[in-house]
């Protein structure tokens, strides 16, 4: 089965997979590899104003086996000195379309003190057309608490860092935009099979996996679904791109769900754990090097009373 087509509470359908280039490893393999995921079957294609790669996508697009018709993408308004509306329109020359399926806030700290004032830029360039639909990256609880308030159009998606290592710390985030009719969308979700391979997450993952015939990374793809999320992953290797979508046809139950998720927070306490032991190891080494600074200092004026 291949991953589904998410509803946004505008109407419109957004692919829950979506191919994104690493873009500061290596500008000149963007096109080539943007070309892979779309002849992999990524139709949802994630890039951004800050990534300085949009027209290297136009260009893949141009040489690959699909039309745009056929192509979602999803572009960013990342640089603070850019009005939205201006940005977005450079953003579809750069991209040669004259409408993206999605238009996203990069992060919240573009918006200054002004949520309100820039979320209604947002709302005048689907006004105007220039995209089906438009969301936030990046915004917390209280971002969106505060952008809901005043707007006139909902946000259709929230892309934010997730995997299970940040879950329970996420799920009253996840279930407001539940609430709210929000997708949410994880990137970096592969993060705890990359920095920490014999953590319990990745444990935990591999032996799913080895049940199931199936990668940890696909397993790991198939817990965000179960979630409710779409996922934006990236791989310059073909054969990556094949397994993530194969990802699609990855079932767990109700008790793999259960054991990544019990995973995520015995990784999140051995983290938390180990921040409260450096930062203590580093408040005794600073107390120390007092501690000696004035043992020398006494010293010395015995020293030089004698």
């Amino acid at each position: 089965m291949p991953w589904p087509h998410f509803t946004l509470n505008d109407g419109s359908s957004m692919p829950s997979i979506a191919y994104g280039h690493i873009y500061w490893v290596n500008q000149e393999t963007i096109e080539p590899d943007v070309i892979k995921a779309i002849e992999t079957d990524f139709i949802h294609l994630d890039t951004a104003q800050g990534y300085y790669d949009e027209d290297r996508f136009a260009r893949a697009i141009k040489k690959s086996n699909k039309s745009r018709k056929d192509l979602y993408i999803t572009t960013k308004w990342s640089r603070a000195d850019t009005d939205i509306k201006d940005a977005c329109e450079n953003s579809l020359r750069q991209l040669e379309v004259d409408q993206v399926d999605l238009y996203l806030i990069h992060n919240r700290g573009l918006c200054g003190n002004d949520i309100e004032g820039h979320w209604a830029r947002m709302e005048l360039v689907k006004k105007l057309g220039y995209t089906k639909s438009i969301g936030v990256s990046n915004f917390n609880l209280h971002d969106l608490k505060t952008l809901i308030a005043s707007c006139s159009i909902v946000p259709a998606v929230n892309q934010i860092q997730l995997d299970p290592h940040f879950y329970a710390e996420q799920i009253p985030l996840i279930e407001y935009c539940r609430e709210k009719g929000i997708v949410v969308e994880a990137y970096s979700a592969l993060i705890p099979l990359r920095e920490d391979p014999d953590g319990p997450i990745s444990k935990t993952l591999q032996r799913i996996g080895k049940d199931k015939n199936a990668e940890p990374e696909q397993v790991l793809m198939a817990w965000c679904l179960a979630k409710g999320c779409a996922v934006v992953t990236s791989s310059h290797q073909e054969s990556r791109m094949k397994s993530y979508i194969q990802a699609g046809d990855v079932k767990l139950s109700s008790e793999d769900i259960e054991a990544i998720d019990k995973a995520g927070k015995q990784a999140a306490f051995r983290a938390n754990t180990m921040k409260l032991a450096r930062a203590t190891s580093r408040r005794f080494i600073s107390a120390l090097g007092v501690f000696a600074v004035c043992w020398l200092l006494s010293l010395m004026i015995r020293v030089y009373l004698l």
